[in-house]
């Protein structure tokens, strides 16, 4: 009977795991990094590993020293999830929202969420940078606070100086990297929908006082 048993965990470990297994795992590693548990560098090492797994044995040794956390924020979702090794890309969201993880190992993204449906008063956007300088684009009609850790680098807010109104939804940036730093570009109206060195070049130009 136990070699039954043996024989079956030791197949199902042999299994083959597929793209949204291998996102999962990354993003359990996230939260993890997020609550202290794991260093910058782990994080990238586990997250290579995870991406070049090709069965459940293998991401289960990834987590397998890691606590089991419950996902009681069952509101939370939708999360998105947005991963670049190793180059950069361009990522115009205009799906619902509530929560995007950034993940950027030597890269250099864009994600654009000016015409994103954010849902709910808090969206909260968690960028993990290993060396690179990603940009995040935001519309200025919504409140922005961000905080987070950059052992060399840090985070810039720039583009519009609008006051958004006092019920807008405030979109939280939480940051944590080795080197680099997320730029958070808040773009007027007519900035938003051009491609990002358009929209990064208008939005150098604007007042940082405007009347």
């Amino acid at each position: 009977m136990h070699g039954d048993r043996a024989d079956h965990a030791e197949r199902a470990a042999e299994l083959r795991v597929s793209d949204a297994d291998r996102d999962h795992v990354a993003e359990l590693l996230s939260d993890h990094a997020a609550a202290g548990r794991l260093t910058p560098a782990e994080l990238e090492q586990r997250l290579d590993r995870a991406y070049a797994a090709r069965t459940d044995g293998e991401l289960a040794e990834i987590v397998r020293d890691l606590p089991v956390v419950a996902q009681s924020d069952k509101h939370a979702k939708p999360r998105r999830w947005y991963v670049s090794i190793m180059g950069s890309s361009n990522r115009r969201i205009m799906q619902r929202i509530r929560r995007v993880v950034s993940v950027a190992i030597m890269a250099s993204p864009d994600i654009d969420l000016c015409q994103a449906q954010l849902e709910g008063d808090e969206i909260v956007v968690k960028g993990f940078v290993l060396w690179g300088w990603p940009d995040i684009y935001l519309p200025d009609s919504v409140g922005l606070e961000v905080s987070g850790f950059t052992l060399l680098g840090g985070d810039e807010e720039r583009g519009s100086s609008r006051v958004p109104a006092p019920n807008s939804p405030v979109v939280k940036v939480r940051t944590y990297g080795l080197i680099g730093g997320y730029t958070i570009w808040r773009l007027p109206p007519e900035l938003q929908g051009l491609p990002p060195a358009r929209a990064r070049k208008a939005a150098k130009e604007l007042p940082r006082h405007p009347s």
